[in-house]
């Protein structure tokens, strides 16, 4: 197997010209489901069904992983079968019918308003380090861009 996944890595770098750390993720993401297919599915990783492969997607979502990332091991997975199937080690892909991953978008987090960063900015008390280090910080990070949820935690703390 690992003979198998190294002419999969070397495809991805040769052939596919995907960067060093893509191929990285990929090649570790295939290492890992080989190893569940191994210790959990108790099955050799070529013969493989699409339902262990779903398995194997479920169990990484139950894991805590992003959406990110359970897409790059579901592209891994595709990727990789359809090799092995291309390079006549298996007869089907059983990655072929695995379902698209549908994630959640972002929010789209909006600027604060010019005003209640100007009312933030004034309650400091500029008369002390402390106090100036605060409004120099929340100032630079207002001018780089600060969100809407990031300023709650900015308040200042009535002492």
């Amino acid at each position: 197997m690992i003979a198998l996944i190294d002419l999969y890595r070397k495809q991805l770098l040769k052939i596919n010209g995907f960067s060093a750390s893509t191929v990285k993720s990929y090649t570790l993401s295939i290492k890992a489901f080989c190893e569940f297919a191994i210790s959990e599915l108790k099955t050799n990783p070529i013969n493989v069904k699409a339902s262990q492969l779903l398995k194997w997607i479920l169990y990484l979502k139950n894991t805590g992983i992003g959406p990110s990332r359970i897409e790059n091991h579901h592209y891994a997975l595709k990727s990789f079968f359809a090799f092995l199937k291309n390079a006549g080690h298996i007869t089907s892909n059983p990655a072929h019918t695995l379902p698209l991953l549908i994630t959640r978008r972002r929010q789209v987090t909006k600027p604060i308003s010019t005003r209640n960063a100007v009312k933030l900015l004034d309650s400091f008390d500029q008369s002390h380090w402390h106090g100036l280090r605060n409004y120099t910080m929340v100032a630079v990070l207002w001018a780089l861009g600060l969100r809407t949820p990031w300023w709650h935690w900015v308040r200042p703390n009535p002492l």
